[in-house]
Parts: C-alpha cells; sequence; structure tokens
C-alpha cells in the first residue's frame, strides 16, 4: 500500500483532546476519521479547508470570482468558497451546502457527490465534487476524480 492510498484510508483518529466527529488536521477535513476530498469541477483543483462550528469552509486556490461588496458598493475579486454544514453522518447528501450565501442542490454520483450552484451576480454554474471512502474500503484516487499527491 502506498503512503498516498494509507493517508485516505481510515479510519483516522482525531487528533484533538475532545472527540469530534468532523475537523481539519493537516489542510486536509476528516468527517467521522475519514478523509474528505473535496475537488473543483470547475478546475480540478484540491480544495484549501477551513472549519468552523458544524462546517467547513472549501476554497479553491485556482478560481478568482467577483463579488459585490454592499460596505464599498463595490465589486471585488474573491476565492470561490463553498460553505458546507454537516451532520454525524457520512451520507454526504445529508450535508447543507451554500455558495455565495444560497443553499445549492447535492447529486449523488459514482464517485461521491456532486454538488452544483451559481452566483446571482455573474449567473455562471460552478461544480464541487467531494469523495469520501466507504468505512473499511481502500480510498481510489484515480476511481474517484481526485489526483494522488505523487506518492
Amino acid at each position: 500500500m502506498s503512503a498516498t492510498n494509507d493517508a485516505r484510508s481510515g479510519p483516522h483518529e482525531c487528533p484533538f483532546d475532545e472527540d469530534y466527529y468532523a475537523w481539519v488536521a493537516g489542510e486536509r477535513a476528516y468527517l467521522r476519521g475519514y478523509r474528505v476530498d473535496a475537488t473543483c469541477g470547475d478546475c480540478g483543483s484540491q480544495l484549501d479547508v477551513r472549519f468552523g462550528e458544524h462546517t467547513f469552509l472549501f476554497t479553491c486556490p485556482e478560481c478568482v470570482v467577483e463579488s459585490d461588496d454592499p460596505v464599498t458598493e463595490s465589486s471585488r475579486a474573491t476565492a470561490l468558497g463553498w460553505r458546507v454544514s454537516m451532520t454525524n453522518s457520512t451520507d454526504l447528501t445529508q450535508w447543507s451546502v451554500y455558495l455565495a450565501g444560497e443553499q445549492v442542490d447535492i447529486e449523488q454520483v459514482p464517485h461521491g457527490v456532486e454538488v452544483r450552484g451559481s452566483l446571482t451576480e455573474d449567473g455562471e454554474e460552478y461544480v464541487m465534487n467531494v469523495a469520501l471512502p466507504e468505512k473499511g474500503q481502500e480510498y481510489d484516487v484515480e476511481a474517484n476524480g481526485g489526483e494522488s499527491d505523487g506518492a
């Protein structure tokens, strides 16, 4: 088993004192001990992730969108970001996903789930792909639409 496959198998132990069901460690998201891989459906980049109260915030390091700033009444460039509020379940279809504050639909696809939404400013549709291995199952990078970290 390669180091890459080992990193994607699970479950991983929560590295914090309190036993959380979701966390971010080493720039990766984990849910119930399993690594959650999110990629941009537009450019294919692995999404950066931060964690808040029951929420992952995934942002694309490559895709920049224009958004209106209500304070300055001007437009500014920001990273394309998805806010994901999850339940304590590896059923990703139970998550609530938001793009620019608007809830978007989640569709089950062979590699996990696909999330589609559009920004009201530009009307362009954006896609996020999320893959999560089943308990005890190896994570096959190529079959799940991602790319290996190079192990």
